[in-house]
């Protein structure tokens, strides 16, 4: 409740800043680490023993950037597997399969192509409680290929996918950051004597359906589609 933590959110201007300008995304959450140690330690929400500290024995060290690595520790490997199970998939032709029978049952526009982007990221989605395996899973096998073939701008696509995974994903009470949300609104409920609304109100996330209105908006009209390496956005007649 401290409200000098607020200023921890310059270093997400930081990183997003970085990234408009042109740098690597990994460039980019780099500076907005370093960003968010130093105004940090400057609001005094960090000290130096917070990020890093050496223990009194030997064996264990402590601090957020350890605990920070060890968090993504499971989500790595489980992004591994799912890279895995993708390739096993594609071996046996049955992404194959999948492709063939959208490409010549729904998919013969650009505009479909978008709508099929959109929808089959959406749909691995919903099982996976993860948003980015579901993203490894479908891209390389499905969103590329037909991407390739309407000859869709790769930054349509992966914007199209990005997007499309942060919708119903976030609405679903059985995926991880669903369950990470209520657990805080519990804890807070608990602390300051207010009442907790149902895990279901994830339902109603509005900046979920919002973002999802704005994607069928984009795919319908060609709002900012971009085709090959065209720089000027492009119609669906075009």
């Amino acid at each position: 409740m401290n409200p000098l933590g607020a200023f921890m959110l310059l270093a997400l201007v930081v990183v997003v800043a970085a990234a408009l300008s042109g740098r690597h995304i990994i460039e980019s959450l780099i500076y907005g680490n370093v960003s968010a140690a130093v105004i940090g330690m400057v609001t005094g929400n960090l000290t130096l023993q917070t990020l890093f500290s050496i223990p009194a024995k030997r064996g264990i060290s402590t601090g957020i950037i350890e605990d920070g690595i060890n968090s993504v520790v499971g989500a790595i490997i489980f992004a591994i597997l799912i890279l895995a199970v993708t390739q096993i998939l594609v071996e046996t032709g049955i992404m194959k399969r999948i492709l063939n029978a959208a490409e010549g049952a729904i998919v013969r526009s650009v505009r479909q192509a978008e709508f099929f982007i959109i929808g089959v990221t959406v749909v691995a989605s919903v099982p996976i409680s993860a948003n980015a395996p579901a993203e490894l899973l479908v891209g390389p096998s499905l969103v590329r290929p037909v991407g390739e073939k309407f000859d869709l701008a790769p930054a349509r696509r992966a914007n199209l996918m990005d997007c499309a995974v942060c919708t119903v994903f976030f609405m679903l009470p059985w995926h991880i950051v669903v369950a990470a949300w209520y657990a805080a609104v519990v804890s807070a409920g608990e602390a300051y004597g207010i009442s907790v609304p149902p895990i279901s109100a994830a339902l109603y996330n509005p900046y979920s359906w919002a973002l999802l209105a704005v994607l069928v908006f984009s795919a319908y009209t060609g709002w900012n589609r971009k085709l090959g390496g065209n720089a000027e956005p492009l119609s669906e007649a075009a």
